[in-house]
């Protein structure tokens, strides 16, 4: 039934028989619904969702800031992930209500407003938890992203705009990448397409080569840490990964500042990957779909010793007719 059809049913009854109605339409709720929508609270107070909203209306961004930190403490002392005195069980599995709110407050406080940059900041911390979270039991699921309602590669997004606002320079492209390798979320797209996205955001010449500047640092600190570590290490993969990911994200800075060949002599130069054909494939795929099409080509037939999966092999003969 549609709301006005149930107020229209509900005038048929008399006190008693509304108040059976309710206690029958509670006991079928699950515990974990009741928890996540504060039934007992609306119970108790009938105006308890009109006060909340006006409450949220009126919070200043100075009372919004000591919430916000008061939250990250709570975050970091684990008493979102696991029974305890200080946080109860409905407000910890209902820490989406505060992320949602946290998000939407802060997103309106744009450019013009003297709190904009403690606003970001206060984005940037939200972010680092919410990444962190999807990973290791810091809420009451792992899903935190899903739970804000906003992908985490969006987020991203808003804080890297957000830290380019007002200037473009090493310290707020080195914010970014920073940003950039919070751990990312399992359930979201996929990473080379994380860094990708990234790569895009950085929209002049001068920008780019200063953070293929920062992103090389962040690959020759992490090579360093490879030192020691042995070959099935669970922190070597974790090592490489990152990597390799930044390594994504600055051959499309170079391909987008035009300086192909040295995007691809870079990843030939750095990537890992023990299988020469999957290398060479993550690299095609790179080229492909930013439609290198003649760089392509070169790329396949610049080595011959390998044995191209067959998905390669027909896209060779595709393009080969396109492009003599």
């Amino acid at each position: 039934m549609k709301v006005s059809e149930i107020r229209t049913e509900l005038k048929k009854y008399n006190s008693k028989e509304l108040e059976n109605i309710i206690i029958e339409l509670y006991q079928r709720i699950p515990k974990r619904k009741k928890e996540e929508h504060n039934i007992d609270l609306l119970i108790k107070d009938a105006n308890y969702k009109k006060k909340e909203k006006l409450k949220e209306e009126n919070l200043g961004f100075d009372e919004l800031q000591k919430e916000m930190k008061y939250f990250f403490s709570c975050v970091d002392e684990g008493l979102y992930s696991s029974p305890n005195n200080t946080i109860s069980k409905s407000e910890r599995s209902g820490y989406r209500f505060k992320v949602k709110k946290y998000y939407k407050k802060l997103c309106e406080i744009d450019g013009s407003s003297s709190d904009f940059e403690y606003a970001t900041n206060l984005l940037i911390e939200l972010y680092k938890r919410l990444s962190k979270g999807s990973n290791y039991l810091l809420f009451a699921n792992w899903e935190t992203f899903r739970a804000l309602g906003v992908e985490q590669v969006d987020f991203l997004e808003v804080i890297v705009k957000r830290l380019l606002y007002k200037e473009v320079n090493e310290d707020s492209l080195k914010r970014c990448i920073d940003v950039l390798n919070n751990p990312k979320d399992p359930y979201g797209c996929c990473y080379d397409y994380f860094y990708r996205r990234f790569a895009h955001l950085i929209k002049d010449s001068e920008s780019r080569k200063i953070s293929v500047k920062l992103l090389n640092d962040i690959i020759v600190e992490n090579k360093s840490n490879l030192n020691g570590l042995g070959k099935y290490d669970r922190k070597r993969y974790n090592i490489e990964e990152t990597i390799n990911h930044n390594i994504i994200c600055l051959i499309n800075l170079c391909f987008d500042n035009t300086d192909y060949d040295e995007g691809i002599s870079y990843f030939h130069k750095n990537y890992i990957r023990s299988n020469s054909e999957v290398k060479e494939y993550i690299l095609l795929e790179e080229l492909y779909e930013r439609e290198l099409y003649e760089y392509w080509i070169k790329e396949y037939e610049s080595n011959k010793k390998i044995k191209y999966r067959e998905s390669l092999v027909s896209q060779y003969n595709e393009l080969k007719k396109k492009y003599k």
